[in-house]
């Protein structure tokens, strides 16, 4: 289950326990035709959904999750200096919201909502920067962002996506 754990040892109960990779943490929810897709400040990995609803999910303790029809909600650790890009994918040609927050030890630290209109295909993104307390990335505190406008991705900065061979099918049929 997400956000737990469990430790095996041979001969006693399985018992699941809380798993927070880090104190922060940044979560994208999404509704209406599009797919959310958060690359992290180093702009090597990523989570989040791409077009034809592939997953990706690169980001040690994170969450991605369709949540049924058009909503979609990803879940990452934010104590990390430096931008997170936020890339929304449409899938239709309809009005959408996304709506961004952030979280320090469960507690709300900031909510921001985006909304706006996309086409079939088309591809629009906006930064995140955090300011932090501390350097630690796993007790990092998030203290406010401030958020790019958003616009059109222009093609001059790919959504790099690293994989690895023999991806595993899903058990949902979502591949």
């Amino acid at each position: 289950m997400p956000g737990r754990r469990a430790r095996a040892v041979f001969g006693s109960p399985v018992v699941p326990e809380p798993f927070v990779p880090s104190a922060s943490v940044l979560e994208v929810r999404t509704s209406g035709p599009v797919l959310p897709l958060l690359r992290m400040p180093d702009g090597r990995i990523a989570a989040g959904f791409l077009a034809g609803e592939v997953e990706v999910n690169q980001v040690f303790g994170s969450l991605t999750e369709r949540q049924g029809g058009d909503r979609w909600l990803v879940e990452v650790p934010a104590g990390y200096e430096g931008p997170y890009t936020l890339i929304l994918t449409g899938t239709g040609t309809a009005s959408f919201v996304a709506k961004v927050s952030a979280r320090y030890g469960g507690v709300a630290v900031y909510r921001q909502e985006l909304k706006g209109d996309v086409s079939q295909g088309e591809r629009l993104f906006t930064r995140i920067t955090h300011d932090l307390n501390g350097k630690d990335p796993k007790t990092a505190r998030v203290i406010e962002a401030s958020f790019e406008g958003l616009r059109t991705w222009d093609g001059g900065e790919p959504a790099a996506i690293v994989t690895g061979p023999g991806a595993v099918p899903r058990r949902d049929g979502l591949n």
